[in-house]
């Protein structure tokens, strides 16, 4: 699997949320998501905050699962 963030990248944005670990960030913003152009797109344009936020909302709603 290609990733779509630098392992660099997956480091700041866990500093970014406390309680998450590199592989958490790698896993979420690999994982086959629809429309994968359009993701792939948004990650290199989003900020480092952007995605931490994201992120944050997707461990939530998989924490509640």
């Amino acid at each position: 699997m290609t990733s779509n963030i630098s392992t660099e990248r997956a480091e700041r944005i866990a500093g970014l949320l406390p309680g998450a670990t590199v592989e958490d960030i790698e896993r979420t913003v690999n994982y086959d998501w629809p429309n994968a152009a359009e993701h792939r797109a948004w990650l290199v344009a989003a900020s480092d905050k952007e995605i931490a936020s994201w992120i944050a909302a997707v461990l939530v709603d998989e924490d509640e699962e």
